[in-house]
């Protein structure tokens, strides 16, 4: 793999702080380094991760991730480049939904 439009980055979100549906051109890879991860794909369930899990988007699918309600996360993210496509924010009720 050439890792000429790899990008990494360190973020951490507040208990139940999440980002808007969004999609990456070239997908991205996230891991739980602390807390709890709540993730979902459009069209799939919400998943929660741990410490030390990791998941893989690929390129062009809409999804979010975040902290649980209960518990703040650290999640490490690679990128592979491209651009990142915002789109609307994530409803409660997906949020919410296991």
């Amino acid at each position: 793999m050439d890792g000429k439009d790899l990008s990494a980055a360190r973020r951490r979100f507040d208990p139940g702080a999440r980002s808007a549906w969004h999609s990456h051109d070239k997908g991205q890879l996230l891991w739980v380094e602390d807390g709890r991860m709540r993730t979902q794909k459009k069209g799939g369930p919400v998943r929660e991760l741990g410490v030390g899990e990791s998941d893989y988007t690929g390129p062009n699918v809409a999804h979010w991730h975040g902290a649980t309600p209960g518990q703040a996360l650290v999640q490490i993210n690679i990128g592979f480049g491209g651009e990142t496509k915002w789109m609307e924010r994530v409803a409660e009720a997906e949020y919410n939904k296991k």
